[in-house]
């Protein structure tokens, strides 16, 4: 398997000195996060699209092999809740500018409001019109409601992956609806024995790659963490793809 590891978003300036050189310049953070973990999670293109001037731009400053995840826009599940002809226009829109990002595009993630519940048909529509073959799409549905084997079916049938995403609680759906698995592990620390045990979640859940994404703090606890993950991968053989 495949482990991709990384955080949501690199460009924090409150990282310097620890995760990045402390006199590193704003531009230099991408590459010098490339050079340590092979993914992360775009999430500013949930508040706005992405243009194709600036997904050129990372794409050289990361480097070849380096793959990008794509978080939609907010008019797709929160504002048009995935219903049509809003929220099937602006996905369409949506992968038309992530092309400029070619084969470093990784999965597009899509997180729907707590408040919006449970609607299979809505669910399948949307997949239908707005998930091609070999277009990778991982949906995180925040309301419990989605939470069955009904909307796993769905999107099994469409090719897309059920995000696995860690609660405080300590609950999460971990299912694997792909030929490959999505988590996002969202608590402020995670120690040694909690990583392995991530690690042979995703391992168990099978399929040929898993991404994992920690979330981003004033510290850069999340980095950390995504590197201690990869370390572990890489000593039981789970390694992220070869970079030119």
């Amino acid at each position: 398997m495949q482990l991709l590891t990384g955080t949501s978003g690199y460009a924090y300036p409150q990282w310097r000195g620890s995760f990045y050189p402390a006199d590193l310049p704003d531009d230099a953070m991408l590459a010098t996060y490339a050079a340590k973990l092979p993914s992360v999670e775009i999430n500013n293109t949930f508040y706005r699209m992405p243009k194709p001037a600036v997904l050129e731009k990372w794409r050289t400053q990361a480097g070849p092999g380096f793959v990008f995840v794509l978080k939609a826009s907010q008019r797709i599940s929160h504002k048009a809740k995935l219903k049509p002809p809003d929220a099937h226009d602006s996905m369409a829109y949506l992968w038309k500018m992530a092309a400029s990002l070619g084969d470093q595009l990784g999965p597009v993630l899509i997180q729907t409001p707590p408040w919006l519940k449970k609607d299979v048909g809505l669910l399948r529509e949307f997949l239908a019109a707005t998930v091609a073959p070999g277009q990778r799409v991982a949906m995180e549905l925040a309301s419990s409601s989605w939470d069955d084997d009904e909307v796993d079916a769905a999107l099994a049938d469409a090719a897309v992956a059920r995000c696995i995403a860690d609660k405080a609680d300590g609950t999460a759906r971990a299912v694997r609806t792909a030929p490959w698995t999505y988590a996002r592990l969202r608590r402020d620390d995670y120690g040694p024995d909690q990583l392995t045990g991530w690690l042979d979640r995703m391992v168990g859940l099978g399929g040929d790659a898993a991404f994992v994404f920690f979330k981003h703090e004033d510290t850069a606890r999340g980095a950390e963490m995504a590197l201690e993950l990869a370390a572990l991968g890489r000593a039981a053989g789970h390694v992220p793809p070869a970079r030119p």
